[in-house]
């Protein structure tokens, strides 16, 4: 079992109000993720990461967005994929639409990419 991963039974979307860090980065950066979310759970912080909280059989869709709405902070894993994929792209939209409303924290963690990539 993975740092935080919930030992009950409960859907990824059940347990979101846990993890008030939100994790979102590309597939191709996973390494790179673990290692974050790994540091991050070390110290004490609950995340959101997909491999600690997600199961077979929860709603990938429905999980993310629990995770989202129920975060009070996002980290953006930005790479070169992060940018040009939708699915982050998605992620960050909610996480930095939050923060504009004062409602999140947005901590964005630059990975191979330099200030004119973002």
């Amino acid at each position: 079992m993975h740092g935080n991963a919930s030992p009950t039974g409960t859907s990824g979307a059940g347990k979101a109000a846990g993890y008030p860090l939100f994790i979102s980065y590309a597939g191709e950066d996973t390494a790179v993720a673990d290692e974050l979310a790994g540091a991050l759970s070390r110290s004490g912080l609950q995340v959101w990461y997909a491999p600690y909280v997600l199961r077979v059989g929860d709603s990938v869709l429905e999980s993310i967005s629990a995770g989202l709405k129920a975060a009070s902070s996002g980290v953006l894993l930005v790479s070169p994929d992060f940018l040009r994929k939708d699915w982050p792209g998605y992620e960050a939209t909610v996480i930095i639409r939050d923060y504009i409303e004062k409602r999140k924290r947005v901590f964005p963690v630059w990975h191979n990419v330099t200030g004119d990539d973002v």
